[in-house]
């Protein structure tokens, strides 16, 4: 039976490439409104003639769910060539799969940073705790001269009130990059999470449960290779005439 069903795939998957559809990730570019659009047309100018040294200041973060079973949180969808970014193709990542994780991370062009798990109801007050015992050591030790920009979204534990003056309080030691709206097509740090799923996901031994999962996660992010993570942010002007280009919407990436 089993050797039965895998020929009714391999020929369902061969006419879906005689078709000319072929088998890709979704991109995770959520709907941008209008005024989201104007956030992004806003940003994107202020830094278009940013020199990479700029952009080597920025230390860049962001937390992501990575599920037990589907470890990548995503599914595999056939669409033809230039529908990838078309309305219907793009998604999230998944809500199930048996369990999960949630870690948080930063890095910047230097070197990676800390990355921990956390619970996965992120509050304000356990992002406020994030704040002050990681990312406050890691940006004095890799900008001692206080010239260092720091990341984040505008996720609602992000822009509590409580963080916001977290961080008015550290404003000699570095500042926070303005970001707009629903934009983790610009964030580097997705791209790195792929990266994390290829690791763990070409590893002989799958995780068993979410206490293997998140060793997995953490042990992969600490050998991610430098040139991956540097080529990333060496690709900022390039994501910034994007957003230009697409006139402020999502960009291919």
């Amino acid at each position: 039976m089993l050797a039965m069903i895998e020929r009714c795939q391999n020929i369902v998957h061969c006419s879906l490439l005689r078709m000319g559809l072929h088998s890709h990730r979704p991109v995770r570019v959520p709907m941008l409104t209008p005024v989201h659009r104007r956030k992004r047309l806003h940003w994107a100018p202020e830094r278009q003639n940013w020199t990479m040294e700029q952009w080597k200041k920025v230390g860049w973060s962001e937390e992501s769910r990575f599920l037990l079973h589907h470890v990548d949180g995503r599914v595999r969808v056939h669409r033809l060539p230039g529908e990838e970014m078309a309305p219907g193709y793009t998604m999230g990542r998944k809500q199930a799969g048996g369990g999960s994780v949630m870690l948080w991370a930063m890095f910047c062009w230097e070197t990676l940073g800390p990355g921990i798990h956390v619970d996965v109801t992120l509050t304000r007050t356990t992002y406020l705790n994030i704040v002050a015992n990681q990312v406050h050591p890691f940006m004095a030790t890799v900008f001692p001269d206080s010239s260092g920009l720091f990341q984040q979204d505008n996720a609602p534990c992000h822009t509590a009130k409580i963080v916001k003056e977290w961080f008015e309080g550290h404003d000699k030691e570095f500042k926070v990059l303005t970001w707009p709206p629903n934009s983790p097509d610009l964030n580097p740090i997705d791209h790195l999470w792929n990266v994390l799923d290829k690791q763990v996901q070409s590893m002989e031994a799958s995780p068993h449960n979410l206490q293997d999962l998140k060793d997995l996660m953490l042990t992969s992010w600490c050998q991610i290779p430098q040139d991956t993570f540097r080529g990333l942010v060496e690709y900022m002007p390039r994501r910034v005439r994007d957003v230009l280009v697409a006139r402020g919407g999502p960009t291919q990436y």
